[in-house]
């Protein structure tokens, strides 16, 4: 059983904070492609930054912390899109815990899986709502999309966690 301190809940909630900032931030530089916002995943970073100064598994409950709550910000709030954004961050979680097992794995590296297991979680959850082969031929953009946007994110947090002193106990 972990020990929870206030310094503990405190830097959870100060990360589930700013990935809700993060996330309503991201709202406004999505580029619509083809009836799919297609987001940067910038606020994935909260989620790495508490993998590595936290645990894995309070980086999952901040992960569907923060969908829930984010999704309340979205524009169309509805059930669909919540299975969306659940199915991205389940395949999300499985592809980092994968490489975070690891150990000798870079944040870049298990920031790049996360990304492109998000948004291959998402189409799978889009192809079971819209079952149209057409939709796979978005998944060579969904994959460089997820390669470059988790490159991004890992390479802030790999800048960022230096700064921070030591993991939260």
């Amino acid at each position: 059983m972990q020990k929870i301190t206030v310094r503990k809940i405190t830097t959870f909630s100060f990360l589930l904070g700013i990935g809700i900032i993060l996330h309503v931030f991201e709202i406004y530089i999505s580029v619509p492609i083809g009836g799919y916002m297609l987001k940067p995943g910038i606020s994935n970073i909260v989620v790495l930054l508490c993998m590595y100064l936290l645990s894995f598994h309070d980086a999952v409950f901040l992960a569907f912390s923060r969908g829930l709550l984010s999704g309340l910000f979205e524009p169309s709030l509805n059930g669909i899109t919540i299975c969306i954004t659940f199915g991205g961050i389940v395949l999300s979680l499985i592809g980092m815990g994968f490489f975070h097992m690891l150990r000798s794995q870079r944040i870049v590296t298990i920031s790049i899986a996360g990304a492109i297991a998000h948004n291959i979680g998402q189409l799978i959850v889009v192809l079971f709502f819209i079952p149209d082969k057409y939709l796979l031929y978005y998944l060579p953009l969904l994959i460089i999309s997820g390669f470059f946007g988790g490159l991004i994110t890992g390479w802030i947090v790999t800048l960022s966690l230096p700064k921070i002193k030591q993991p939260v106990t």
